[in-house]
């Protein structure tokens, strides 16, 4: 599945924004509730989030994957307000959304700064899923629906479909409503056929969703 640059930072900032409205809509109850991340708290998981998009405008992207990385940046943020936290993501957002904004199609295609394999483009999808499925697991410790704009989604199931390529999950094809068939390439002896909403693609390769024609050995996080 293919993604154009205006594709990815169109995604990766409409997500930025919706976790904001998030997070912003938090009470002081909420923030205590326990997510299914690890069991961390509402509070714990936003801090994480906003201080991915820090690290990443500060240029501190090495292991931005790693637990040790997440508790560093949650525990940084452990006694943030609700506004504190928006106030700084909005701040990283702004900043890096100039910066993409700024970036040429080479610079979309080039290698990733850090250890992360893959081009910016894949960098910045991996971020927008990370957000989407973070948001996903705040929502649930409040018993709310799942959502995400289809913008986001977009971003979010080129990264899906990248990851299942790298593990050679296929051959399958993926059927997503609104979305064009796309190939997942792989070894298996049939090739399948997934027709599945979006967002529940999504939030299966996340692990936070049943979709029996994903049977990941492990969640894609």
């Amino acid at each position: 599945m293919t993604l154009a640059p205006d594709e990815a930072r169109g995604g990766f900032v409409t997500q930025l924004k919706d976790f904001a409205e998030l997070v912003s809509s938090l009470s002081a109850d909420d923030l205590e509730r326990t997510t299914s991340f690890h069991g961390w708290s509402v509070h714990a998981l936003a801090g994480h989030v906003v201080g991915t998009m820090s690290d990443v405008l500060a240029g501190r992207v090495q292991a931005l994957d790693s637990f040790d990385v997440a508790h560093r940046q949650a525990s940084e943020r452990s006694d943030y307000t609700t506004a504190k936290l928006v106030e700084e993501l909005a701040e990283a957002s702004a900043c890096l959304t100039v910066m993409l904004q700024a970036m040429s199609v080479e610079d979309w295609a080039s290698p990733a700064p850090g250890d992360f394999e893959g081009t910016v483009t894949d960098a910045i999808s991996a971020l927008t899923f990370d957000v989407v499925i973070h948001a996903s697991d705040i929502r649930g410790a409040l018993s709310q629906p799942p959502d995400a704009s289809s913008q986001s989604l977009r971003t979010a199931v080129a990264h899906v479909a990248r990851e299942l390529s790298e593990r050679r999950w296929g051959p399958a094809t993926v059927v997503l409503a609104g979305f064009d068939p796309f190939l997942i390439i792989g070894e298996s002896a049939e090739h399948r056929t997934v027709v599945a909403d979006a967002l529940d693609f999504v939030l299966a390769a996340g692990g936070l969703r049943d979709e029996p024609h994903l049977d990941l050995v492990e969640p894609v996080r």
